[in-house]
């Protein structure tokens, strides 16, 4: 039999199938390799039987909500609990039901091309996914859906980056789980100095550009997946935490040496309008662009 297939990271086929619109959604973000809606519903729901495209992850919000998740061709009793997580990899068949209610739930997906990237990396021939109800909860998936979350309700910053650092983390996770115990863990070399400055130059350079992942690892001549890890041994923190530190960093040059609006000096740092600027300014340094500005407080070097 022929199945539906839903890829979870379009819009409208989420829409098919829930019939509504999310709470809260990457989709205005144009995201790349990952993927989110926030979800609720007080009705009883279910889905036909369908084929998930890329990877998907159901992370429940609220407490004590009974549901039936068929995957793979096996029926599974849930009650889901915070926290509590499914996972339905690429391909798999799969349906479920809530007599009840539906509850409030994150949708997390990863592009298919990013884990087998991943795999790539680190030599495996490839991804099998294992399909897994929702009766257990996961604390690393958890955080990541609040994490989405918190940057979407600040407007996204720094774009695809963060979805760039997202999904490899996610991916890395996934494919962690099916490497052998007896492996030995990949070795975490730092990024070389004369690599870091060229990654800080072309920072500096585009700072009103939307860099993603890939732009900084070619400049670095790695692999993203190898610059991403290099790059946090050598920093101590993200690309994408570093790029936000450097775009702040130049607003506040600019808010103190001249005279530009704050709808310019939100452009000419990368941020799609004034309002996020406004936002993410205050969470970084405490205090709003205009009390800043008032206040001549002294630049930080980043």
């Amino acid at each position: 039999m022929n199945l539906p297939v839903f890829d979870y990271a379009n819009a409208a086929d989420v829409r098919q199938l829930f019939g509504a619109p999310a709470l809260q959604s990457s989709e205005h973000s144009r995201w790349d390799g990952l993927s989110f809606e926030l979800r609720s519903g007080e009705a009883a729901f279910s889905t036909v039987e369908h084929v998930v495209e890329n990877h998907y992850f159901m992370v429940k919000l609220d407490p004590g909500t009974r549901a039936e998740r068929r995957l793979d061709g096996r029926w599974y009793p849930e009650t889901q609990r915070h926290g509590f997580t499914a996972f339905v990899p690429h391909g798999c068949p799969h349906e479920t039901r809530y007599p009840h209610k539906l509850g409030s739930l994150y949708m997390i997906t990863v592009g298919r091309s990013v884990v087998d990237s991943v795999c790539a990396e680190l030599g495996m021939p490839g991804f099998q996914g294992v399909p897994a109800p929702a009766l257990c909860a996961d604390s690393l998936l958890l955080a990541t859906g609040h994490q989405i979350a918190q940057e979407l309700a600040r407007g996204n910053p720094c774009g695809q980056l963060f979805a760039d650092i997202t999904a490899q983390s996610l991916a890395l996770y996934l494919v962690s789980r099916q490497l052998p115990a007896s492996r030995p863990r990949l070795p975490v070399e730092t990024l070389a100095a004369h690599r870091l400055r060229r990654v800080d130059e072309y920072i500096e350079a585009n700072i009103d550009a939307q860099i993603t992942l890939q732009d900084l690892a070619e400049v670095a001549g790695l692999s993203v997946f190898h610059f991403s890890r290099a790059f946090k041994a050598a920093a101590q923190r993200t690309p994408y935490q570093h790029v936000l530190a450097k775009k702040i960093a130049r607003a506040e040059h600019l808010l103190a040496f001249s005279e530009l609006p704050l709808v310019e000096i939100a452009l000419a740092v990368g941020f799609v309008c004034q309002y996020t600027f406004t936002r993410q300014f205050r969470k970084s340094t405490g205090i709003t662009p205009a009390a800043f500005r008032r206040g001549g407080k002294i630049i930080r070097k980043i």
